[in-house]
């Protein structure tokens, strides 16, 4: 269920919606337009999809709020490692990443890549080998790394 956002002042996840919107206006946004959250979905613990408007229209991103340590390591993953091993295509593309005000939170913003799990489809057997293949290949680029 997609919700509006300001109905949830409370919500820890949500932080608010003028934090969160400015938050992803800094790690997305440019000066020539605003981007405004206008409804959310709780994926899990502290995953998020975010509905956006901005000049372009209405898109969905991902979000997640991590500890300030384990964010660093997954931007580090995300832009740094994996493309190093010429496996950076093979995930969603980190947008962004912003910091809450006192620095508790990271925010980290994803695309969306949908709904696109093996959950209920375990016989799909070519999906589910690609899968493994790419599972195989990342475990033994990384073997040796520290």
């Amino acid at each position: 269920m997609i919700e509006p956002i300001r109905s949830r002042p409370g919500d820890d996840a949500a932080n608010g919606a003028t934090a969160l919107d400015r938050m992803i206006q800094g790690a997305l946004g440019d000066a020539a337009h605003s981007i405004h959250v206008v409804g959310v979905e709780r994926l899990k613990r502290r995953v998020l999809r975010l509905h956006l408007h901005d000049a372009d229209g209405d898109r969905t991103i991902v979000a997640k709020r991590l500890d300030p340590l384990e964010a660093r390591r997954t931007e580090l993953l995300a832009r740094r490692w994996l493309p190093a091993e010429g496996l950076g295509a093979h995930g969603p593309g980190l947008l962004g990443v912003s910091a809450t005000r006192r620095g508790r939170w990271t925010w980290h913003f994803y695309e969306d890549l949908g709904d696109a799990s093996l959950v209920g489809r375990e016989e799909e057997t070519a999906a589910v080998e690609a899968v493994v293949r790419l599972v195989a290949r990342i475990h033994s680029r990384f073997a040796t790394h520290p």
